[in-house]
């Protein structure tokens, strides 16, 4: 008699860390297949579940029958069923919620065949590939000798199938895209490449890239999808149909026959982190992908995270350096502007003069302009003159921002998104002496429009892109010269190829640089570097001026004089003197509660405990202490093992746990 050891994908419960085993009845002896999708018995229910592994060995345990077969292909393989086992023991999941993962929703429904072209008989291609059309391609071309000898080097170890990590680190501009190109050619028949990309925007012009060279064996996998669309991107990677995949963090769980060569493209990015259980990190399971498919790992960036940098200088990770632009345009001229001597002769723009003038002459000259603001809506918040008090959301202890669209105007809270009325006067006096302060990108295109009339704008942010392809319309809009001037939030600071963009102005740099986390520095110099990037992409020089209330900040500074390698060392020192990582590793464990005190107080008992397992840990309530109606407190646990404390404090389900977290506060 057979036994089937399974993963429920469904279950929910965070306890549930072993596998379940079912008796395999005789009718579905011969049927009975590693990864199939069967339908078995748990409590009063049934539950879909996937196959791990079958065995003749009974366990010393009763078991159930397995119901039926819900899917007879197998879904998943050994290599799959590993990683999923990784994944749960080291970010201390279950093994049935990470399985949960290579299981898209779409196939628990009642069709979960592909939809095949009628003309083709292969599976359906999504909209959003269908609406490209193929670029004649430049004859012979021919890559520079830093991109030749890269490639040399990474080959041999795609052909010989070595499991290997690289990094190629090289400015904006300088041709990574092409190397990944390149190596994705060098693949054998019937071998599949994954490139993941942080960002939705980076989506279009990677596709058109890559559609050129691969046509419909190329599939993107994205947000915007349809059910319907995101079955059948599935089906095509499973039935190798699909050659290349470019998508987001999820297409990781595609089930690949043979992956060939992983590529992570602006590896630093934090949406390659996922804030839900389980908080895996798209680095660290494409790393465990690569020792199952024994296929080479590489990233790219401009700006690596510091994790991955520490690993090329412990020899880890292979560094390739690409020193210039592919048109080998000298870096853009980056120009500091304080707002403080602004305001000192009585400039209460948002734009100083020094912007304003370069706005104003890079449009004239039909060159473009690209204004980077981290901070969407119309202004921050609506504060009263009498006593202070600022517009909160009711849910969050967070200000509502002012929206000002040109169909109404509304405050939202960027966090829960609860919508409120504009109020009329104070909430707490009561006195009608509000007003808005801080700026959006919406208030940043309207004072545009005021000072420039005529010009021409878009606007590329959470507000303007929640269409299907909005951004792609918006981005090729701009690419095409339908507009002189893109304003954005970071969805514009990444991988977009826009020729004609001759100046970047950032409006205000020091959102982000005084956060208290220890990655701050990090993460801003990183953003306005790929945001400084966008400027003279072609033969031209650019321009970038950058506004700011902090013109001696470190980063500000590392910015200007183009030193990476300087920053980069002198944030690894800070590092190791306060033993955060990548010196030492760290576990956030979050305890949420509805009640204010019993979140306190339930907290600083596991203080109290990890004090008596003399666990080095830093505690206090999260910087926004209500989300979303409840209370949270972050305790940061400096330990490499921190199952030890999950096993000792026998936590409450209150608790989420994130280890390596990339969000501190």
């Amino acid at each position: 008699m057979q036994f089937a050891e399974v993963y429920l994908p469904t279950l929910k419960s965070v306890t549930a860390t072993k596998t379940y085993t079912y008796s395999v009845p005789s009718e579905l002896n011969d049927t009975m297949k590693l990864g199939q999708l069967i339908e078995v018995p748990f409590g009063k229910k049934t539950l879909p579940a996937l196959i791990k592994a079958l065995t003749n060995t009974k366990p010393d345990f009763a078991t159930k029958d397995v119901s039926h077969i819900i899917i007879d292909i197998p879904l998943i393989n050994t290599k799959i069923a590993n990683t999923i086992d990784k994944i749960a023991d080291y970010y201390l999941s279950t093994p049935h919620r990470v399985s949960s993962l290579f299981l898209p929703k779409q196939l628990l429904g009642k069709t979960w065949e592909p939809k095949l072209n009628k003309k083709t008989g292969k599976i359906q291609t999504s909209s959003f590939i269908r609406k490209l059309e193929k670029v004649e391609l430049p004859p012979n071309l021919t890559p520079t000798n830093e991109q030749a000898e890269i490639i040399a080097a990474i080959t041999p170890e795609i052909q010989k199938k070595i499991a290997s990590s690289h990094l190629i680190l090289g400015p904006t501009g300088s041709g990574k895209t092409e190397i990944y190109l390149q190596l994705i050619k060098k693949l054998k028949p019937g071998q599949q490449a994954l490139l993941l990309v942080p960002e939705i925007s980076l989506t279009p012009q990677l596709a058109q890239y890559f559609y050129n060279h691969f046509g419909t064996e190329v599939c993107v996998w994205h947000s915007e999808l349809n059910a319907t669309e995101k079955k059948n991107a599935w089906w095509s990677v499973k039935n190798n149909e699909t050659r290349v995949v470019i998508g987001s963090r999820s297409s990781l769980f595609f089930a690949f026959n043979d992956l060939g060569l992983i590529i992570i493209d602006e590896e630093q990015a934090s949406a390659f982190k996922q804030d839900q259980n389980p908080r895996y990190h798209s680095r660290d399971v494409a790393k465990q992908f690569s020792k199952e498919y024994n296929c080479p790992l590489v990233l790219g960036t401009a700006t690596p995270s510091l994790e991955t940098y520490q690993q090329t200088l412990d020899q880890s990770i292979t560094l390739h350096t690409l020193t210039k632009r592919i048109f080998d345009t000298k870096p853009p001229s980056i120009q500091i502007v304080d707002m403080k001597d602004e305001f000192k002769k009585g400039n209460y723009s948002i734009f100083s003069d020094d912007l304003l003038e370069a706005i104003q002459t890079t449009v004239a000259s039909q060159k473009q302009v690209l204004l980077f603001l981290n901070r969407r809506g119309f202004s921050s918040s609506i504060q009263c003159f009498e006593c202070g008090h600022i517009e909160e959301c009711q849910n969050c202890d967070i200000s509502l921002t002012l929206h000002n669209t040109p169909n109404k105007k509304f405050l939202q809270c960027h966090l829960c998104g609860q919508f409120e009325h504009i109020p009329t006067k104070c909430s707490k006096c009561y006195s009608r002496k509000i007003k808005n302060i801080g700026i959006g990108t919406q208030q940043v295109e309207k004072t545009l429009q005021t000072l420039i009339p005529g010009v021409r704008t878009l606007r590329a942010d959470k507000d303007t892109t929640t269409a299907k392809h909005s951004f792609q319309e918006i981005y090729t809009s701009f690419k095409n010269h339908e507009a002189d001037i893109l304003i954005g939030t970071q969805m514009i600071s990444k991988g977009l190829h826009l020729p004609k963009v001759d100046l970047v102005g950032v409006i205000l740099a020091d959102i982000g640089l005084h956060v208290p986390d220890f990655r701050a520095g990090e993460r801003s110099f990183q953003l306005l570097k790929q945001v400084c990037g966008r400027a003279g992409r072609l033969q031209d020089q650019g321009q970038v001026i950058i506004q700011t209330l902090s013109p001696t900040h470190p980063v500000l500074l590392s910015l200007q004089d183009d030193n990476l390698f300087e920053f980069y060392t002198k944030e690894l020192l800070l590092r190791r003197q306060h033993n955060f990582p990548p010196t030492n590793r760290i576990t956030k464990f979050t305890y949420v509660h509805a009640n204010r005190d019993t979140c306190l107080k339930t907290a600083r008992q596991a203080e109290q405990n990890l004090r008596s397992m003399q666990i080095k840990f830093l505690g206090a309530p999260a910087l926004i202490f209500r989300q979303y109606n409840n209370y949270h407190y972050n305790i940061l646990a400096f330990t490499d093992q921190p199952q030890t404390i999950v096993n000792k404090l026998a936590m409450d389900p209150g608790w989420r746990i994130d280890r390596d977290p990339l969000d501190t506060v």
